[in-house]
Formats: structure tokens, C-alpha cells, sequence
């Protein structure tokens, strides 16, 4: 296959894990081998749109660093492998906040597959890259890996096959988090009542918006100048995580990156001081609202939308670890560090 062509099977395959999603845009990559001494590699970026063909580079394998290097690591310890992805899908990276090395779940046929979990070490890391390289070398048959608190890395011969292992994984995780777990919650932002900034004021995108969540928004907005978007999300496990806990914590870098250390939930309608339902912090882009989900806010409708995604995972994960063993949650080291590499 010729260079031309590879990018457009690069291309094409991101699209399609996309759109099953994937969640490629949240900071996900793809990789396709080009021969023994170099790959094509495109990706790692917050993104709402597909690559575009002159964002995917030729990468050596011993010149490889952080993101790609993973990708590096993967390919040394497996020559059959000419398609690695990574991705942010949801319940696959929601085992990787459990506190578990390795999983087990059952395939269509019954046979049970073996899934093992990366410690987590700084994204693109010489120490993430040396644990991936380790466990690959451990399965030579699996077609995934999980990187706790970050997300998954799927692989195949090409990149049907790399597709194929990444919505194997996705089903696995499913499967296991329902039998062990009892989790079944979907996991898909709903759109409650959304708004933005206008020049004059705030623009209510359903008229019939209630006077209590306008006051939300307008709270909001007063309290943060620089938030021109704001996303109510009210999927059953943001409404969950708004009735049952007192903190979505941080269990995932792109979280930290999109949302901040964590985020408070509000006992009750009136709040721990008795007139504000939600809290605004000048560090967290959202907010919890008791029994109404969430509002994810960013300078501009992508942002929004981005937090309400990343949100999303996280309240997923944390229902799924609190029916289990309890989440590993990044450390106040960890998103400090995070922090410093966010810039």
C-alpha cells in the first residue's frame, strides 16, 4: 500500500471509530506501520473534527516520544501488529480506574479473555512506555491493552482488525462491568437545557427553558467571564452521580485537562449555604445540580461540548467503581503534574 493510501485507511478508520463511539477526539491517536523503521502516526489532541491528511507524520521507531512512543512500544513487541489506536472509549476506560492489574470477561463463544491493565505513570511517559511494552510482551495473542486512568490502546494486523479489537474490548467492558458491577447505565450526554453568551445577554436554545435552571445559567455566567457555552447534561449517570455522591472526583488525565481536580456536588436544591444549588469555581468547568445532571461550560460551544463528554466518562466510571472495589483517583500529585503539562 502506498503512502497516499495508508493515510486515507488512517483517516477513514478514525472517522469509523468515531462514530461508533470511540472517542477518538477526546485526545486518542491511530498509528499505521509503514515498514520495519518508521509508522504513520496523527492524533493526541482535544479535536472536533477528523484529521486531516497533512497532520498525519512519518515517525521513526527509535525517535518515537510521548504519545507516539506508545505507539513505538507496541510495534517493537509485536511484529505483526500494523495498526495501533488509542482511544477514550468509555467502559473500557472505566475498568482502568478500578483497582484491578487485570480482568477477566467472557467473549460471544463463552471463553473467557484475560485483559490487563497499565499503572498509571504520565501519558507518553519513558515509564508508561516501559509498562506497555512489558504487558504486550505478556499476550502476544490480546489485541488491547488498558492504560489505567487515561483509556485504552487497541491493535490488529491492520486496521480492521485494530477496529475490531477496540469494539471487542468496549463489549467485554460492558459485559463485565454489568455481571460484577451491575452498571447498565448508557453512556451518552443528553441534552437538557443549553445556552450561550450572546452580546446582550444569554441566548436559551429551548425557549421553554424553567426559571430555576435560567437562573443556573446566569449564575454561571456571572461568576465566570470567560465561559461562553454551557452544556446541561442530564444522561442518567450525571443525574445519578447528582443524587447519590458529594464529589465526581478525578479519574481520568483528560478530565483534569477539560475540567478540572474534581467537582462538588450539592446536597440538596438550596446548597451547603441555603440559596446556591450549584458551585462555581473559577478551576472547575462544571457543576453539579442535585436530581439535574450536570452543566459543563467552556469558552465556546467545542469546549462545552468536550467537558460534557469527558464528564460523562467519569460519572460512568465512578458508579461502576462504587458498586465494586473503589476507584484509584489521580492523586493531588498527579494533577498537579497534569497540570504543569497542560501548561
Amino acid at each position: 500500500m502506498d503512502w497516499a493510501s495508508i493515510k486515507e485507511d488512517m483517516i477513514s478508520a478514525e472517522q469509523r471509530m468515531e462514530e461508533a463511539g470511540l472517542c477518538m477526539r477526546l485526545g486518542g491517536s491511530i498509528s499505521c506501520r509503514i515498514d520495519e523503521e518508521s509508522f504513520f502516526f496523527a492524533g493526541g489532541d482535544l479535536r472536533d473534527r477528523p484529521i486531516e491528511p497533512d497532520e498525519i507524520r512519518r515517525v521513526r521507531f527509535r525517535r518515537a516520544q510521548g504519545e507516539a512512543g506508545i505507539h513505538a512500544a507496541i510495534y517493537r513487541v509485536r511484529s505483526d501488529i500494523h495498526a495501533v489506536a488509542f482511544t477514550r472509549q468509555c467502559f473500557g476506560s472505566a475498568l482502568g480506574v478500578l483497582n484491578q492489574d487485570r480482568l477477566a470477561a467472557e467473549d460471544a463463544s463463552g471463553s473467557r479473555v484475560k485483559i490487563l491493565v497499565v499503572p498509571f505513570t504520565m501519558p507518553g511517559s519513558d515509564a508508561q512506555r516501559s509498562h506497555v511494552y512489558r504487558l504486550a510482551s505478556k499476550d502476544r495473542a490480546a489485541g488491547f491493552l488498558i492504560a489505567a486512568n487515561h483509556g485504552a490502546f487497541a491493535y490488529g494486523r491492520d486496521t480492521e482488525e485494530m477496529f475490531a479489537s477496540a469494539i471487542s474490548l468496549e463489549r467485554f467492558a460492558k459485559l463485565f462491568l454489568k455481571e460484577i458491577g451491575n452498571t447498565t447505565i448508557p453512556c451518552q450526554v443528553v441534552h437538557g437545557f443549553d445556552s450561550e453568551r450572546t452580546g446582550d445577554g444569554i441566548r436559551f436554545f429551548d425557549p421553554g427553558t424553567p426559571g430555576r435552571v435560567r437562573q443556573i445559567h446566569e449564575q454561571i455566567y456571572d461568576r465566570r467571564p470567560d465561559v461562553g457555552y454551557i452544556v446541561h447534561n442530564r444522561s442518567e449517570a450525571a443525574v445519578t452521580v447528582s443524587r447519590l455522591n458529594d464529589q465526581l472526583f478525578a479519574l481520568y488525565d483528560d478530565f483534569v485537562e477539560l475540567i478540572g481536580s474534581g467537582v462538588p456536588v450539592p446536597r440538596n436544591l438550596q446548597g451547603a449555604d441555603g440559596r446556591d444549588g450549584i458551585y462555581v469555581s473559577d478551576d472547575v468547568n462544571a457543576s453539579f445540580c442535585y436530581d439535574d445532571g450536570a452543566f459543563c461550560y467552556g469558552r465556546d460551544a467545542r469546549a462545552a461540548d468536550l467537558a460534557a463528554r469527558s464528564l460523562e466518562k467519569a460519572c460512568i466510571a465512578q458508579i461502576a467503581a462504587a458498586r465494586m472495589d473503589g476507584a484509584n483517583v489521580l492523586s493531588r500529585r498527579d494533577v498537579r503534574r497534569l497540570n504543569r503539562r497542560k501548561g
